[in-house]
């Protein structure tokens, strides 16, 4: 017959499976916490790139020849400007454009080696001409032009500021993330306690230079 367990040692027992569920918590809480902290700086600087090239494209272009600080201007133009359609120039220079949209969806979305997102972002554009291939392309450029306004930690707008001197416009974009907005997210007691998170503004391209470093890829 089984002797029956002592009820102390029952405790016992549950108090050991707690405190190891507790401890493997806090063991990866954190890792997880960080992950996203630096995803999230990731796909905002490669969208503050992609908003330098595309007000590059539209200063080249458009006949207004300044850059557009309301970015309402310069996406419409990206997305439905006739010109596209008819100059073989203007149509190259936003197909490398949406290579670098389709490019950053592939490596960051999906999770693959770089080498390969750019075979496959390359591979896309030139198969434009079969129907799934180009329903691929406009899905995904679709999500990308959405999602490339604001920054992915606050879903606040991007900060476009033109300084034009009498020699040259400059343009700067930075990420929105302020000291108030800041203080918001990091005052939750288990992202900033218990995972030791800290989300910090993601940086600044002033006239084309990046304020980091580039990231190392795959």
């Amino acid at each position: 017959m089984a002797k029956k367990k002592v009820k102390g040692s029952l405790v016992y027992e549950i108090l050991i499976v707690i405190l190891t569920v507790v401890l493997v918590a806090t063991l990866l809480y954190p890792k997880s916490v960080w992950k996203r902290v630096n995803y999230e700086a990731m796909l905002c600087r490669d969208q503050m790139e992609r908003i330098v090239d595309a007000e590059g494209l539209y200063i080249s272009f458009h006949e207004s020849h300044t850059f557009d600080s309301s970015l309402v201007n310069v996406m419409n133009y990206i997305r439905n400007d006739s010109i596209f359609g008819l100059d073989s120039v203007h149509s190259t220079m936003r197909d490398t454009f949406y290579v670098k949209l389709i490019f950053d969806y592939l490596r960051d979305y999906q999770d693959i080696p770089t080498k390969k997102a750019d075979d496959s972002a390359a591979s896309l554009l030139e198969k434009r001409s079969d129907s799934l291939a180009t329903a691929q392309v406009d899905s995904i450029i679709n999500v990308m032009l959405n999602k490339i306004l604001t920054c992915p930690t606050s879903r606040d707008t991007y900060k476009v500021q033109v300084v034009d001197t009498s020699a040259i416009k400059i343009l700067k974009v930075s990420c929105p993330l302020d000291s108030v907005t800041l203080d918001s997210l990091n005052h939750n007691f288990w992202f900033r306690v218990v995972g030791s998170g800290k989300f910090e503004n993601h940086g600044t391209i002033d006239n084309g230079q990046p304020s980091w470093e580039p990231m190392k890829r795959k």
